[in-house]
């Protein structure tokens, strides 16, 4: 049992490998974590509200990859989130992770998918048109795809299409080594389950 917060901040900051913690102001009970992680069960709210002693360490399913962006060589902080979830399961473990999906909104971006991770996953790529069919928005800021050249680049052939209008297929997937167009980009339904990135931007 812990007076305040600050004491269950100052306890974490004095303890080996704590990168964050629960106070729960009403019983005063600290709890202190390594961090947390998509496979982790989540926090239990009996436990009081979630403090992080530093944003990118908190989260234990990141690390830095070198991308080239623009001709300009980068890094990006990223989690692979090897469990197939549905889309929108998808972005609320991004969420919890105080991320965003990983998004191909370039060429370079799409390359590095490919390049990091292969074929051998079908893999959300954070592009829907949930809100408005034929209208895709970006995961990670609400943007509208609106490049055209890079359509015709990424999808596979006569894609998007809604599922012919049959059933709706509102999200984008990378398509994995067994389909005949392997790393083309397909809508299909969002409660198909895939796999998935998280983005941390300010890491």
């Amino acid at each position: 049992m812990l007076k305040s917060k600050t004491d269950c901040a100052i306890f974490c900051s004095n303890s080996f490998n704590c990168r964050s913690f629960m106070y729960n102001k009403t019983t005063k009970l600290c709890t202190l974590y390594k961090g947390f992680s998509a496979y982790s069960e989540p926090p239990n709210s009996v436990l009081g509200d979630v403090y992080v002693a530093d944003a990118c360490e908190a989260y234990l399913d990141f690390s830095q990859k070198p991308i080239v962006q623009l001709l300009i060589p980068t890094t990006i902080f990223v989690a692979y989130i090897y469990q197939a979830l549905s889309y929108q399961d998808a972005l609320s473990t991004c969420g919890c992770l105080q991320s965003t999906m990983f998004t191909v909104k370039t060429m370079d971006r799409y390359t590095f998918l490919i390049a990091q991770e292969g074929l051998k996953y079908y893999e959300w790529v954070g592009l829907d048109d949930i809100k408005t069919e034929g209208t895709f928005l970006w995961a990670d800021d609400g943007k509208k795809f609106t490049d055209l050249a890079l359509e015709k680049l990424l999808f596979d052939i006569g894609q998007p299409d809604n599922g012919h209008n049959i059933v709706d297929e509102d999200c984008v997937i990378k398509k994995r080594l067994q389909d005949i167009t392997a790393g083309k980009l397909n809508d299909v339904s969002c409660n198909l389950t895939a796999f998935f990135i998280c983005e941390k931007v300010n890491c």
